[in-house]
């Protein structure tokens, strides 16, 4: 049987009618169709339960403002427009919550979960590991961020690679995240060279010329906030082959879970360097070989010059590969002893988020907000420190908070300013008049109101200060 062909459900059939099979529907097994249940229900549950982190309140932030001011935003951000869009559209109709990040969420979670279930050729046994693979059931599959939208186009445009609809994926792949423009580029060339044709590439490339254009040219003021962009280039290489290992080893497995748990040392620098033959050694075909090693030198790169690359940002790589894994399937090979202990082992570095995300919350998010409202204290203005803090304060109750190191409102950050703590927080407390306070280090002055351990996300220990000042009027941030 064909792809796209399927059986009619059988029974009822008068004397002498012969069945005639259906085209389009195929009758689903009970085993897929539960398991993509339980699936889901898991997922559901690990979206919910997530507390947002500062890049996920960041975004909701970006796209809760008027959109006018959208593409002005985002020359700050070096991301495409389209998950900033798609969030806006769901945060308006939800009227503005926090509760935005989960709903917007939740539909590509469950799409990735479709696409595994019932339109990948994968075995049962092979979905199940791809289902509990950390990059699906977590980074793309709970954090609310642009790289699950750019996961799900991808998935999707190789699904329907042999339609138009395939290459109208990747061009919209293209404006999620900087590093799912790359990998769409590097796909639509891999399957231009399998089957050459020219409409496709060419709506990818539209793809990636709008998000160019959505980014570039980049804000003149625009201070590096994070990357591996000091030191000698030998010095830079190395790390950028430390973070390459993400590929292979995107979280350490520890219980309970430690998000950004990856390989340290010397250790990880082989392990990323190892990252590059067992690539080639996992992609079935010519084309795919030669495209996965130019996106891991693109990333190498990137990471070597620009930002580094997280477990993310590698997860590109890795859905490169399950594409070459995936039509060979098609093309009727199997599983090689390599790729299914690669699936084994990405699943279990996601067992641990799975099993021990609601005993050990993400961020503090959620209680700090269920904090602040329970003290009476959610319609006061806090001062932030640093002042991506208070992005999560306006995430939760939509209001500006005091950046306290730039001394002005804001809602969201624009990362033109140095992330350290050039100055004394309580000069800049008593030069604003500032009152209550989130900080990320413990003051010498100050009532000292509660605190928050470190949590399973890349979080600091937090504390909340009330200082007897005089308010002052504070200018919005520019």
């Amino acid at each position: 049987m064909t792809r796209g062909e399927g059986y009619a459900i059988s029974g009822g059939m008068s004397s002498g009618v012969a069945a005639i099979p259906s085209v389009g529907v195929r009758r689903l097994p009970a085993s897929d169709i539960s398991a993509f249940c339980l699936f889901v229900a898991i997922q559901v549950w690990l979206i919910f339960s997530h507390p947002p982190w500062i890049d996920e309140g960041q975004a909701l932030l970006i796209a809760r403002a008027p959109l006018d001011q959208l593409f002005f935003n985002l020359k700050y951000e070096g991301h495409g427009a389209l998950w900033y869009l798609w969030l806006g559209m769901v945060d308006r109709l939800a009227g503005g919550t926090a509760w935005s990040l989960p709903i917007a969420q939740l539909p590509i979670s469950i799409g990735l979960l479709y696409l595994i279930w019932f339109r990948s050729p994968f075995t049962w046994p092979a979905r199940v590991l791809l289902s509990l693979n950390y990059f699906f059931i977590f980074e793309y599959g709970v954090i609310s961020r642009e790289y699950s939208l750019g996961a799900f186009l991808i998935l999707y445009a190789i699904a329907e690679r042999e339609s138009l609809l395939g290459w109208i994926a990747l061009a919209l792949a293209a404006n999620t995240s900087v590093y799912d423009t790359a990998g769409a580029g590097v796909l639509a060339v891999v399957l231009f060279f399998r089957r050459p044709r020219l409409v496709g590439p060419l709506i990818v490339m539209a793809g990636v010329l709008a998000a160019a254009l959505t980014v570039f040219p980049i804000a003149p003021d625009l201070h590096p906030t994070a990357g591996n962009t000091t030191g000698s280039w030998l010095v830079r290489f190395l790390r950028g082959e430390q973070m390459m290992s993400n590929l292979v080893v995107p979280a350490v497995p520890t219980f309970p879970y430690q998000w950004r748990n990856t390989v340290p040392g010397w250790w990880g620098v082989a392990a990323g360097a190892l990252a590059l033959p067992f690539g080639l050694m996992i992609a079935r075909q010519r084309a795919f070989r030669w495209g996965f090693a130019g996106l891991y030198v693109i990333f190498l790169l990137f990471a070597m010059a620009i930002h580094e690359v997280l477990a993310r940002d590698a997860g590109v790589m890795f859905l490169l590969l399950l594409g070459s894994l995936w039509i060979a399937l098609d093309e009727g090979e199997r599983l090689a002893a390599w790729s299914w202990t690669w699936l084994a082992w990405l699943a279990v570095c996601g067992l641990p988020f799975a099993a021990t995300s609601s005993a050990r919350p993400f961020t503090h998010s959620r209680i700090i907000a269920q904090w602040i409202t329970a003290h009476g204290l959610r319609n006061q203005t806090w001062g932030a420190w640093p002042g991506r803090e208070g992005t999560m304060i306006s995430t939760e109750f939509g209001r500006p908070t005091i950046n306290l190191e730039k001394d002005c409102l804001n809602t969201f950050l624009r990362w033109d300013y140095p992330h350290e703590f050039v100055a004394d927080p309580l000069e800049h407390i008593r030069a604003d008049g500032t009152r209550y306070v989130i900080s990320e280090i413990r003051l010498a002055e100050g009532r000292l109101l509660a605190s928050f351990p470190i949590g399973g996300g890349w979080e600091w220990q937090t504390y909340l200060y009330a200082f007897d000042v005089q308010p002052r009027p504070v200018r919005n941030c520019r």
